[in-house]
């Protein structure tokens, strides 16, 4: 089976932080969670992947990110990270 590859952001919010899955074509979120959060957790963050799903891509853990979480510069507090499904029927 081939894994299908997604993209997770992680932005705050006026009221916490909003997670957020992506579909292939980016029209519309395969997950989508508002947390209760006064900064960012990456590891709350890849919990709540798994719980929905998705796990964070081994490839996107290194030196440079946070839990695989890297940082948007253009954006303040928010971030990104690849994932894959890890649900079979995906």
């Amino acid at each position: 089976m081939t894994p299908h590859y997604f993209t997770a952001l992680c932005a705050a919010t006026g009221g916490g932080y909003r997670l957020r899955v992506l579909g292939e074509d980016d029209s519309r979120d395969l997950v989508r969670l508002d947390l209760d959060w006064d900064e960012f957790s990456p590891q709350s963050a890849g919990d709540r992947l798994v719980e929905n799903g998705y796990m964070i891509h081994p490839a996107a853990l290194s030196n440079e990110t946070m839990n695989g979480w890297t940082k948007i510069p253009a954006q303040d507090r928010a971030w990104v990270v690849s994932v894959v499904s890890v649900d079979r029927t995906a």
